[in-house]
């Protein structure tokens, strides 16, 4: 977003640090860069103890530390009503995407801060961590429980 807007990085380093790539072209209706050393584009995601990847064609997720885990086909499935992950045709690009999802995390995580080992429950930012009140959707504020 920072190149798309004209700014410089927050900090120097990370321009050279963060992972990916800016999507700054797209979003000026620009199409795609090709060619040599160009990667499709992965979307990794985090929230507590699950992990996501998603490509153009397929959604990978993995929960800490035994599932459920889900696979979808998107371009087969843009709906993900199919969860594949037990399905014996498609144990190879399960086996792919949990290899891609685990080395980006291990290259990227910084451990103090791993959400895999974090305690956070399905209420995720309704309720942080360590809150003792809840979100109150009829007034958008934190209240008591």
């Amino acid at each position: 977003m920072l190149e798309y807007l004209g700014l410089p990085p927050l900090r120097e380093e990370e321009a050279v640090t963060l992972p990916g790539r800016s999507f700054a072209p797209l979003l000026r209706g620009q199409p795609e860069a090709t060619g040599a050393g160009q990667r499709a584009a992965v979307v990794y995601d985090e929230y507590g103890r699950t992990r996501m990847l998603r490509t153009r064609d397929w959604k990978y997720v993995h929960r800490y530390p035994d599932g459920p885990h889900e696979l979808y086909h998107l371009e087969a499935d843009a709906g993900e009503a199919s969860n594949l992950v037990a399905d014996a045709a498609h144990a190879g690009k399960l086996r792919e995407l949990r290899g891609q999802l685990e080395r980006w995390f291990a290259a990227h995580v910084e451990p103090a801060l791993d959400g895999a080992a974090l305690p956070v429950t399905g209420d995720g930012q309704r309720r942080p961590v360590g809150r003792a009140d809840s979100f109150d959707d009829s007034r958008g504020v934190f209240g008591k429980a």
